[in-house]
Formats: C-alpha cells, structure tokens, sequence
C-alpha cells in the first residue's frame, strides 16, 4: 500500500544465443539457438565440446524462430560442418559483382550428418546456414518453409547522428537460390503448388510450367525449389498444441505466466521428483499429472470472478505437457526444459520416422 523504493545498478547482461545443448541418446545430439550474436560461435564451440558427439552422431541444429543476427558468427559455425574451400554462401550487388563466403578450414563436424529445424520464422542467418547444409548435401532440412530474409545492408552515419540504412546485396545459396522472398510473389495458387510439392502431395511436376524456374539442383544433382526462403527436403505440419505458440495465446498471459510455478510447487515434491529422475531419463509419467488435473482446474476457476469453465481435451492435454516441462526447467534449467519438450516434439518424431 505504500511506495517502495530500489536502487539499481546499471550493468553489462550476457545473453545467451545457445537456449539447450543434450544428447537425445546414443545417435542424435541437439543444439537450440535461438539468434546469432557476437558470442555465438564461442558459445557454439563451447556446447560442442560438451556433447557426447563421435563420427556417426547425428547433430540436430534447431533454428526454429531463429530471426538471424551477426553474419560473422553465423557464417563461423557454418564453416564448421564443411571442408576447406566448400562454398557456403555468396552475395551479388545491383552491378552484378559477387562475393563468394567459402569455408576457410576443415570443421570439426564436416562428417557428421547434420539436420537443421526451421519454420516459416526462420530468417536471415538461419536460412544461410540451411541454404548451405542442404545445397552441399551436408544434411536435410526438416520443417516448414522459411522466412525468406536474404538482403544485406550497410549503415551510413549522417552529420546529424542519425544513420541510414541501404540494401547493397542479396544472399545466395550455393546452388544460386536467392533467399529473399520477392515483392511480387506467387500466386496463391503457386504457392499452394510448391507446399504441396515439399509436402510431398504432389509428385508429379512436369506438367506444371513456372516450377521450372524456381528448380535448381544441389552438388549432387538433387532438385531443391527456390523462389525466396528455404524449402524442406522432409516437411512437418504445424503441432496445434505446440507450447511456444500458446505461450503467446490468452491463455498464458491468464493462467501459466502468474500462476503456474506457484501451483507446481504447491502440487507437486520438486525434491522427491529430482531425487527419482536425472536429466538424461526424465519423463514424469502422465498418471502423476492426471490425478492433479482437476485440482488445477479448480485453481484456475478460483481465479474467475463469475466463470466456472472445465477445460476441453485440447487444454487438458497441453497443460499435462506444460506441467511435466516447467517441472523439468525448475530442476535442470533450460536444458531439461528442452529435454523434456522434445518428448512430444513433432520434429524430432519425424527425423525418427525417415532414419
């Protein structure tokens, strides 16, 4: 009721581009980064290190949602899945003079297969690094199509401190993909085309003209599509009960935000849930959360003035999955968060299916 007062020190706040670093098990590993920074490729390295990764490990790089960021860092990771002299990117000017990015060094992981998650907020650098792992045969490219973000930019400063920012060039992928989405794309109805062909609902091309334009082929003959944005060699549909998207939905800002950690600890012996698990096996059986479901929906009708709503199947499936991954975040951080995610993560089912 009265007026509180603090004194805050200003200082530096590290932010790490590097969200988990695990071994799933004994064939894949996985890296989650979530933009690229100056520090990335240090941090890259470091996590690396950690895991358990041999010549016939499979790395899972995750650049869902990844917006891009620092180039430099960007293309220093990427050079560490390819061989000395392998091109990995290039950017043209408006008078045609290209620029080509090749690896400068043998990498640490050029002959571990590689496969890189993306979705349609997947930009910038992110696509840079899947443009090269897919056109040089490096890997697959699992998701949904890209953003489509391929501009470079450079910053003049003006004498009255304000800057302007102009597009010089455009990226490219090895095999001449442009990653800039075009101003006057497709037509609704080729667009639906090309998804369909990803998707792998249509096979048949030949009978359709302007796929002929956006067809190039990869070191190894394989066709990949072009046309802005990076397309999937294996294609995933989006989860309607991905975590990440109701995170940003009413029911967040409501419910899990505020209240979430406090009923978990109210629920459920953090202690004895450590003492049972480790973060290598860690999976709280769905039983231990159906039988404080209803407990949970009683909190939250508690919280309503004059509702008193049940949750649909829907609701009740996601917050069994969001209990079991905020209990493993509370005891292993942010590593055991995506542990415990990629149990029902829709990509990792996939990669499970084709290999």
């Amino acid at each position: 009721d009265s007026l509180l007062l603090f004194n805050i020190k200003r200082g530096h706040v590290d932010m790490s581009s590097i969200d988990a670093a695990f071994d799933i098990d004994s064939i894949y590993s996985y890296i989650k980064i979530n933009r690229f920074t100056s520090n990335s490729y240090e941090e890259f390295i470091q996590n690396v290190k950690k895991l358990n990764l041999t010549q016939n490990q499979v790395l899972i790089l995750d650049l869902r949602s990844n917006p891009g960021g620092v180039l430099g860092d960007c293309y220093e990771i990427a050079e560490e899945f390819f061989k000395k002299g392998e091109l990995i990117f290039y950017t043209k000017t408006r008078n045609k003079i290209t620029r080509k990015f090749k690896s400068r060094k043998n990498g640490t992981l050029q002959k571990n297969k590689i496969l890189v998650l993306v979705n349609e907020n997947s930009a910038s650098a992110s696509e840079i690094i899947a443009g090269a792992i897919q056109d040089n045969d490096r890997g697959l490219i699992i998701g949904r199509r890209t953003f489509g973000k391929g501009l470079v930019q450079e910053q003049f400063e003006l004498n009255d401190g304000s800057a302007l920012r102009l597009t010089t060039q455009k990226y490219f992928t090895p095999s001449g993909r442009l990653i800039q989405k075009p101003y006057k794309g497709f037509s609704p109805e080729q667009e639906n085309i090309l998804s369909k062909i990803v998707n792998g609902e249509i096979i048949d091309t030949d009978s359709i003209d302007f796929i002929d334009s956006v067809k190039f082929k990869t070191k190894k003959g394989r066709i990949v599509y072009g046309g802005g944005g990076i397309f999937p060699d294996v294609f995933v549909s989006e989860d309607t009960l991905d975590i990440i998207d109701i995170e940003r939905s009413e029911i967040y800002s409501d419910i899990l935000k505020i209240h979430i950690q406090s009923y978990i600890l109210s629920h459920f012996n953090i202690k004895e849930i450590k003492s049972q698990f480790n973060i290598n096996s860690f999976a709280i059986k769905f039983e231990l959360i159906e039988k404080d479901i209803k407990n949970l929906e009683k909190y939250y009708n508690r919280l309503k003035t004059k509702e008193y709503i049940f949750f649909n199947e829907k609701e009740e499936i996601f917050f069994k999955k969001y209990i079991k991954t905020r209990i493993s975040e509370m005891i292993w951080g942010d590593n055991g968060l995506y542990r415990s995610m990629i149990e029902d993560d829709l990509y990792i089912k996939k990669i499970k299916q084709i290999n």
